[in-house]
């Protein structure tokens, strides 16, 4: 048998295939386990039929004997079996969920118009875990031994036709109530599920912005709206429970009439001497056996919905990442070339939500030159800078790094500082080293570049204080120099900041323009997004933007010039009125 291999599984069910081994031998083990369980009817039978009429101890002894030893087999083939497919679940789940978070991570496996989407990463790793419970649980083994129901009916039907016609009768019954079951309650199942992950992403979101929430008075809305998402998850959730607990009631008092019928036939064949009293208790016994599969699914028929619900989501996030992948490496061949320029951004659009908010952005920088991008709030700024850093795909044209894509495999190294500082669990230096295999060295220079080093000796353990989650035990400003020391980290060739200043006094302005300079005299390109004039005094050229499109474009005296402004007089509202000059123009 043939494997596939791990690594060149492109969907759900390639994973499941490439495990079908564990399958193959799970289900080997529920033949054997079906079989073996048949020991104790046959016991009964032999005991009824041969012991009673005999009064012999040593075969008694002999029955017993087998019987138990059957029992203890069928433990040890039912302990092999859950464990192949815990197993199974575990592959499925450490080669899964990480292509689920790359996925989500990756902004070239989102739609261009919604470029913050990454709500879907928690549901679909939710997704991830409910396959695996189910498939580890005692839903899939349910499924397994369902098969072999055929082969207790046709004991049934070898011990008398009529007990076989009652038995056959009372399983597709049962099977009626599971499909109608299924008919009725997938849709509140699903609504449940929906609703349900609204009010987890609304008490998130809370929980994230619980100073906005508590500096703005919002808590009382803020669970007035999870209490409205929350009653409807619940009220689907008991519409289910209720439509379910109704077939399983029926279900469960089929189960046990056809056990009453079955002794009552088998009663009457009995007075008739067409079969033995052991006989008749065996294929009662049997037909227990024969409809326990079925029983068992209908209580755990709510995993298996949510589990093949999972499977569908999983299954078509995985393809379509693939597909996005291939796409993705196509476009990278077609762009590589060579190319002088540090970076080249040639007439780049991105669209979100159908408004365009870049529009045929074009312009190149050199290593070693600073570019500051200036211009009014809305025209695309922040945008612009994401889509430099790869953060956001572009709908159209191209970003290149030393004439390579700058989210390719192996492109140079790029810094890159949001507008939002935010740091991950972990200590100081592990958010420097961006979480990955720390540079003790490479840490230092970096903290001493964003000129942070100081500041980092001061905290209680230096570069080894944990900085809680997001960065909860520090300043806004202690934030926004480690998020710089982060984007400095092993001397990238492009470094992009988005407003560095938003949250410094007059004494870090200094520092932080000595840092510009720094990176400008190694080489490194710099990408500026600024209001202060004196920033906008470190640029070697402007980019003014409005509305998405390029107004200005030069070195920063061509482009103050053209707004008639010195360095030191500019400011957004001496921008808003040069916007409206330009559209009077």
């Amino acid at each position: 048998m043939t494997l596939t291999p791990l690594e060149e599984c492109v969907s759900l069910s390639d994973f499941l295939r490439a495990c079908r081994a564990h399958f193959a031998y799970a289900l080997l083990f529920s033949l054997c386990s079906n079989l073996l369980v048949l020991a104790v009817p046959l016991y009964m039978l032999q005991v009824f039929d041969r012991v009673l009429t005999s009064r012999s101890h040593e075969t008694l002894w002999l029955l017993t004997g087998a019987a138990l030893g059957a029992l203890l087999l069928n433990t040890w083939l039912d302990r092999l079996r859950s464990r192949l497919l815990s197993l199974a679940g575990q592959v499925l789940e450490q080669h899964v969920a990480p292509r689920v978070l790359v996925r989500a991570l990756s902004p070239n496996d989102r739609p261009t118009d919604r470029p913050n989407d990454g709500a879907a990463a928690p549901a679909s790793l939710r997704d991830v875990g409910q396959l695996r419970a189910a498939m580890t649980g005692g839903t899939l083994t349910s499924l397994m031994d369902a098969p072999w129901v055929p082969l207790y009916l046709g004991i049934i039907y070898w011990f008398h036709f009529d007990l076989g016609v009652i038995a056959t009768l009372g399983a597709l019954l049962m099977l009626g109530w599971a499909w109608l079951n299924e008919r009725f309650t997938a849709a509140p199942l699903e609504r449940a599920r929906r609703e349900g992950q609204n009010a987890a992403a609304c008490a998130d979101t809370g929980l994230r912005e619980r100073e906005v929430v508590q500096a703005l008075g919002m808590r009382s809305a803020l669970l007035r709206q999870w209490a409205v998402f929350n009653h409807a998850a619940m009220a689907a959730s008991q519409q289910a429970e209720v439509r379910s607990g109704v077939f399983f009631a029926l279900t469960r008092f089929t189960r046990l009439g056809l056990q009453v019928a079955m002794l009552a036939d088998g009663a009457l064949l009995v007075i008739d001497q067409q079969l033995s009293a052991g006989v008749m208790l065996t294929g009662t016994l049997i037909l227990s056996r024969a409809l326990a599969p079925i029983e068992n699914a209908m209580s755990s028929w709510k995993t298996w919905v949510d589990a093949r619900a999972a499977y569908r989501r999983l299954d078509a996030a995985l393809r379509a990442q693939a597909l996005a992948g291939e796409g993705h490496e196509a476009r990278s061949q077609g762009q590589w070339g060579t190319t002088s320029d540090t970076l080249a951004v040639d007439r780049l659009v991105v669209v979100h939500q159908g408004t365009a908010l870049l529009k045929g952005v074009s312009f190149t920088l050199n290593a070693g030159e600073a570019l500051g991008v200036i211009g009014p709030s809305g025209a695309g700024k922040s945008v612009l800078l994401r889509t430099l850093a790869g953060v956001l795909p572009a709908s159209a044209g191209s970003v290149r790094l030393d004439g390579q894509p700058v989210n390719a495999p192996g492109a140079p190294r790029l810094g890159y500082q949001p507008q939002q500082a935010r740091l991950f669990p972990g200590t100081v230096a592990q958010n420097i080293a961006r979480l990955g295999e720390m540079d003790e060295a490479a840490v230092v220079e970096a903290a001493r570049q964003a000129r942070a080093h100081e500041m980092v000796l001061r905290l209680p353990r230096g570069y080894e204080t944990p900085v809680g989650e997001g960065g909860a035990w520090l300043s806004a400003g202690q934030m926004q120099r480690l998020a710089l020391a982060r984007a400095l980290y092993g001397q990238p060739r492009l470094v992009l900041l988005d407003e560095p200043d938003a949250h410094m006094d007059g004494e870090s302005m200094e520092q932080l323009q000595l840092t510009l300079r720094q990176l400008r005299e190694r080489g490194a390109s710099v990408v500026v997004l600024t209001h202060r004039p004196t920033l906008v005094a470190q640029m070697d050229r402007l980019l003014m933007l409005r509305d998405g499109q390029v107004l200005h474009l030069g070195s920063r005296a061509e482009v103050l010039a053209r707004l008639n402004a010195p360095a030191t007089a500019l400011a957004p509202l001496a921008l808003h009125s040069v916007e409206q000059q330009g559209r009077a123009a």
